[in-house]
């Protein structure tokens, strides 16, 4: 009975842990911007770096030429924390079986 009380708060304490990680991911993005290379039609994206969800970064032009938030970098770090999470629970598992 007891190994199953610490095994049911090992668990909720690693799923609320990755919960709150993408949660604050989500919360502060990489966000990035669309570029245009002057004298030529090659279009590219520059990334802008991190701010609050409701808070875009500023540009260092006088125009907006379309900002958005970088979900390719948004994804690539939060489907670590998911993976590290899953282990974690997994082996948590593993370990009280």
């Amino acid at each position: 009975m007891k190994e199953k009380l610490i095994y049911n708060v090992a668990f909720l304490c690693i799923l609320w842990v990755g919960i709150l990680l993408i949660a604050a991911m989500f919360l502060y993005p990489p966000w990035a911007e669309n570029t245009k290379f002057s004298g030529s039609n090659i279009k590219g994206m520059r990334p802008l770096g991190y701010a609050l969800i409701w808070e875009p970064p500023e540009t260092e032009t006088s125009y907006a030429r379309g900002i958005f938030i970088d979900y390719g970098r948004l994804m690539s770090q939060i489907t670590p924390v998911v993976l590290m999470v899953g282990g974690a629970l997994f082996a948590t598992r593993m370990l009280f079986k």
